[in-house]
């Protein structure tokens, strides 16, 4: 809701300056006023964070790093996981989390990072689910606060995501065991 907002009092700013409105003016937009625009622009910061997705031929992963904007209210995992649904720039590379899966939420407690998905439409591949599984843990564990990642789904442990890797096991950045490549996207 946030983000929309802020999206949407951007456009307006845009929108205004555009019209030819002169800057000492004060521009209202469904209410907002420019403090209020000053206020939500100096609330986003932007966090250089590594981001993994499949090549051409799914034998790699590829890490890119991108710069994510966040506001105070957004939650840096969460943010990571939004991330890696969006296509990225390369039409060489592929998304490791299918844009149908939701990833609920995200936990962490001891350094342990618990992430939720929904079981509605989680399938694929075995290819798929080791992708699915090494790029949230390869991008999660870059964090600072984040050493190892446990998968649920709906809340419950399963033997399996999309039935074929073990969900049951914890998975630190050791168990990534495909190749990660490094590319650079802006």
């Amino acid at each position: 809701m946030k983000n929309k907002m802020i999206m949407l009092l951007l456009s307006g700013v845009l929108l205004v300056s555009l019209s030819g409105c002169n800057a000492g003016s004060s521009a209202f937009i469904s209410g907002v006023t420019d403090k209020d625009i000053k206020e939500d622009i100096k609330d986003v910061r932007q966090e250089t964070v590594k981001l993994y997705f499949s090549d051409s031929q799914a034998e790699n992963l590829v890490e890119v790093t991108k710069e994510i904007a966040l506001t105070k209210d957004d939650s840096l995992e969460m943010k990571i996981i939004d991330a890696l649904q969006t296509e990225s720039e390369d039409e060489e590379l592929s998304n490791v989390i299918d844009r149908c899966i939701t990833v609920k939420s995200i936990g962490i407690e001891d350094k342990l990072a618990t992430v939720d998905v929904s079981s509605e439409k989680l399938e694929g591949s075995s290819t798929q689910e080791m992708f699915f599984i090494e790029g949230i843990v390869s991008a999660l564990t870059q964090l600072e606060d984040i050493e190892k990642v446990k998968f649920t789904v709906d809340g419950e442990e399963k033997e399996s995501l999309m039935g074929h890797m073990d969900a049951t096991m914890t998975y630190t950045q050791e168990e990534v065991m495909s190749p990660i490549i490094k590319s650079e996207e802006k």
